[in-house]
Formats: structure tokens, sequence, C-alpha cells
């Protein structure tokens, strides 16, 4: 009889294994089957990792960390992970609350004396984890982006970062703001003694075994680094810009791998690195569901914590599923690369849940389609607008200050972007049949765009439409100008250089990154992607004697000294 039982038992419990192996199979052949279409039809190229209780349940690699060599992405390629940077800053200033060397909710001017006051006394350590601060980002300075390239002394950049006006007063509203991560960086520093580099890897890399984790340089050798790419908006795969990572630092400069996040997500759960009350300070969704470091939500009836990060050339996300302790990272070294969709999609499968698939497209033949029809801007509110432009045959969007983008027609007044399918521009019309708004689709829902009065849209975008300058009117715009700048250690190398070739008036600031700029009148010209213009200063007797470039409502006055 007990022979009986036990024999029973153990077909019982060979039935669950059969089962349990055939339910992993399944679930890991739909992820291979969704990761081989997100690699062939969104152009994913990167690596990913799934992790349940720790274990990896699935991890790969796509495409290629060096394009030119072929060097072949794994999960010991090491990325450039940009704002995840921002969850190592928080946790760096929660181990310095551990051990009695500072407090959260103090004023910053307790570890910052030189910081400018009121607002010193105003600005807690919480405030600037939490974007509550007003600080406004000073990423969107031009200056920054114009000279992301070079070295910026965090003095410098702290300078310009303090200086500026309060969007609100702290603890009133949200706005995420890189400077908060800036400043929570000068008073790791000023604390613990040490650089914000050594505290990381002693206090947090070292214990949790992140050997291959640490502060980014890319003048310095790095092993099995990944290379950064972008798409150009018909696709063609480019190198991407080489920012200097002084310029994201304490927000935004750090390096890891996939194998690495799983060690990091492992700590947060050991409390290996901080104390459990620490980490539910950090994963507390506070003013729009950010924490320290962290955004907080419920999606797919779970508590979810995720991150993103962006930089040039590299677009990466990780996601803790906090409920069943699923972890998810997904790393590109295409900064176009739709992680986030990406990760949601692996969730939603280890789920059992509706996800979209990445599917292939064509486009509908758009012969008797007018582009130009659909030409104007959106306002989505008073201060975001959709600009949707044609050239020749093609039709383009894109965000103020954003890449445009190349839509493909999927169906009457129906488009999809290319270089993500799943995402959707449709026109809605009167009854008269003249288009008055447009929405913007994708899986996470649909975001209205209302046209402006036309006489109002056309004449803004006549001024970035190309005009025919008499011959020699472009060429006497060639040379150096210096530009104003907010940096000390900047006046003798924050220039504009002009150069005529080709018939075509090129620009670069501090000899870089050259980009053709096209005529909007005989003395402003425009880049037709980015939201950059130059107009130039003309004397009474016409003679150039400087320039005032536009990024992004600001303007930086440059004079012509040769």
């Amino acid at each position: 009889m007990i022979k009986i039982t036990l024999s029973k038992a153990l077909l019982v419990l060979l039935l669950l294994l059969l089962a349990l192996s055939s339910s992993c199979k399944s679930l890991e052949e739909k992820i291979v089957r969704y990761l081989d279409a997100a690699h062939q039809n969104w152009k994913f190229e990167g690596t990913v990792l799934i992790a349940y209780h720790g274990k990896v349940v699935f991890s790969r690699g796509y495409g290629y960390a060096n394009q030119e060599i072929g060097r072949s992405n794994t999960t010991r390629t090491k990325f450039f992970i940009g704002s995840i940077t921002k969850q190592f800053t928080a946790a760096a200033i929660l181990k310095l609350q551990e051990d009695g060397l500072l407090d959260v909710s103090d004023p910053i001017s307790h570890y910052l004396p030189d910081y400018p006051k009121p607002n010193a006394d105003k600005i807690t350590i919480h405030h600037l984890l939490t974007h509550g601060s007003g600080i406004p980002d000073y990423l969107s300075n031009p200056e920054i982006l114009l000279r992301r390239t070079r070295e910026i002394e965090i003095d410098n950049l702290m300078k310009a970062i303090i200086n500026e006006k309060l969007l609100f007063e702290p603890g009133t509203g949200f706005s995420y703001s890189n400077s908060n991560y800036i400043i929570l960086g000068a008073i790791i520093e000023k604390v613990s003694g040490q650089s914000y580099e050594a505290y990381l890897h002693n206090k947090i890399f070292k214990p949790a075994g992140m050997l291959n984790s640490g502060y980014a340089r890319r003048e310095a050798g790095l092993p099995d680094r990944a290379d950064g790419y972008t798409i150009e908006e018909h696709g063609k795969l480019l190198e991407a810009l080489p920012v200097h990572f002084s310029i994201l630092h304490t927000a935004g400069a750090l390096y890891s791998t996939v194998e690495d996040m799983l060690k990091w997500d492992r700590a947060l759960y050991d409390d290996k690195i901080l104390t459990s009350g620490s980490v539910k300070a950090m994963l507390t969704p506070y003013t729009n569901g950010y924490g320290y470091g962290w955004v907080i939500e419920n999606k797919y009836g779970r508590v979810h914590a995720f991150h993103g990060g962006f930089v040039d050339g590299y677009n990466c996300t990780f996601d803790r599923w906090l409920d069943d302790e699923l972890c998810v990272v997904v790393f590109s070294n295409e900064d176009e690369a739709p992680v986030k969709k990406i990760a949601r999609g692996l969730a939603a499968i280890a789920f059992g849940m509706d996800y979209v698939f990445p599917i292939r497209k064509t486009p509908i033949d758009n012969e008797h389609i007018d582009p130009g029809q659909y030409a104007g801007i959106y306002r989505i509110d008073d201060n975001l607008y959709r600009y949707v432009t044609q050239e020749n045959d093609s039709l383009y969007t894109n965000l103020l200050a954003q890449p445009r983008q190349l839509l493909l027609p999927q169906a009457p007044d129906t488009f999809y972007f290319m270089l993500d399918n799943t995402e959707l521009l449709f026109f809605v019309r009167n009854d008269h049949g003249d288009i008055i708004e447009c929405f913007f689709e994708d899986d996470l829902g649909a975001i209205k765009a209302e046209l402006l009065d036309r006489s109002i849209s056309d004449s803004l975008m006549n001024a970035k439409k190309e005009i025919v300058l008499p011959l020699g009117i472009s060429k006497k715009y060639v040379g150096i100008y210096q530009l104003e700048s907010e940096f000390a250690d900047s006046n003798l190398n924050f220039t504009l250089e002009i150069m005529y070739a080709g018939g075509k008036l090129i620009a670069g600031v501090m000899g870089e990154d050259f980009v053709e700029m096209f005529p909007a009148s005989q003395t402003e010209f425009f880049h037709r992607v980015a939201d950059f213009r130059i107009e130039f200063i003309l004397d009474i007797n016409s003679e150039v004697t400087g320039c005032i470039i536009k990024m992004g409502g600001d303007d930086i006055y440059g004079r012509k000294i040769r």
C-alpha cells in the first residue's frame, strides 16, 4: 500500500515537472519569436536578460557591438546606461543616510554652503531625489547641447545650474530635471570625502559583485564596450555623436552589463547594499509616481518599478516587477530602439497578457495621396507642438527639438512611423473634409493634437521652407564666430565655424559635427531636422558682424572674429 502511494506521488510530481518544463519551453519559444521579430522588423540591436526570482530564464545578444568589425553583442557587453545612473546616485544618498552622514529631509544648504539662498534653504535632498525642487533641467540649455562632445568642469556646470530661476516653489510640483542629480552628486562627494566614482565602486558595485559596471569614459579603453549608433530618418545606421560624460556626470554617466544589472536587482531584495527601509523609501511613488531614481506604476495588475536611460547611441531600460520578482533588462546600442516597448512586451509574455508583436508593414500605394494636405503645426498643449512637414512626396513628423521621423501610409489619413511601425499618426477631418486634428497612437494610448489656425500654421511652416538665394549671398557668411558662454573655461574654444562647400552652407560648433543649413531668408538659415537656426547680423554697410543661434526658444550670440 505504501509502495503504491509513493508511486502515485512520484507520478504526480513527474507530471508536474513535465508540465512546468513544457510551460517554460513554450515561454522561451514565445520570447525567442518575439525578439527575433524585434531584431528583424524593429531593427533592435543590443542585449536582453530576463530573470525570475534571480534565476536567468533567458539572455541573449542581438546584432553587433561594433558594426565595422562585426563584433557581436553578448550578455557581457558593456553599455552606457544614461539615466539608469540616477538609481545608483539615489542609493549612494541613502547609504550615506544609513551611515548617519546626512538626512534626506535636510535642506541642501546644510551640505552645500555656497549654494545661493534662499533656494538652498527651501530645497531638500528629498526634493532633488523626486524632481520636486523646481530647478530647470540643464540639458535644455542650448550651449550644453552644442558642446556636449567636450569636457565641462563640474564647478562650471554647477554654476550654470544653481543660478537658474526655479520653475515652482520646492515641494509644490514635479519637473524631471537632470540638474537635481548633478547636485546630489556634489552632496555625495562633499559628505563622503570621496569622488562619486570611488564611492559607488566601494559602497555599491564591489559589494554587489558588479565588477563590469562603473563610471564611463569614452576616451579610455573599455573592453567589451558596445559602440553607439543611431538611425537616420530613412533607416540608415550611423555612428552616434560621442558625448563627453562630464556633461552627464552623476545624472547619467555610468556603464553596465545586463548580467550586472541582475546582481543589482538581487542586492535590492536581500539587503546586501541598503536596508529594507531604504529600499522601501527608494521604491515609494511620490509625486507623479517617481521614487528615488525610479518610476513606480501599476501595470498588468502588478507593481512595476523601472527607469530608462538614453545617451546618444544608446537606449536602455531596467524593469522590475516587484510582486513576481521578475527582472527584465533591455540594453541597445542603437538609440532609436523601442526598448521600453520590448521590455513591456516581454513582461506581458511572461504574465500571459496581450502584447504587440513586432510585425513588418508594407505601405499602401501613395500615388493618390497628397502629403501637403497634412502639413502643419498641431498643438498638444500650451508647451508642446507636433510638426508635420512635407518634403518632395514624403511626410515627416517631429516634436519641437526632436529629430523628425519618416511617416509611411497605412490607410487613408493613417500613417505609421518607419522606425517603429507600432506607432501611428492618424488625421481627423471635419464635415467639410478639412484636416482639423491628429492623434499619435501606440500601445500606451492616444495623444490628441489640434491643428493650429491655417494662417498661423502656414506662416510658421514657411519660416522653415528653403528659398533660392542669389549667387554669392551664402559665401559672405563664411568665417569663425566666437559664441557667448556660461562657462568660465570655454571662452577660448566655444566657436561656430561656417563653411561653404558644394554650393551649400554648412555649420559646425567647435569644429565638429558639421551640418547643412538651408536658407529661409537672405540672413536666416535652418536645419531640416533639429530645432536649430542661425540668423546672421549685418551692419549698415551689409558687412557680417555676428550671428544668433536659436535653439528651443533660447538664443546664443556669436561675434564674427574672422
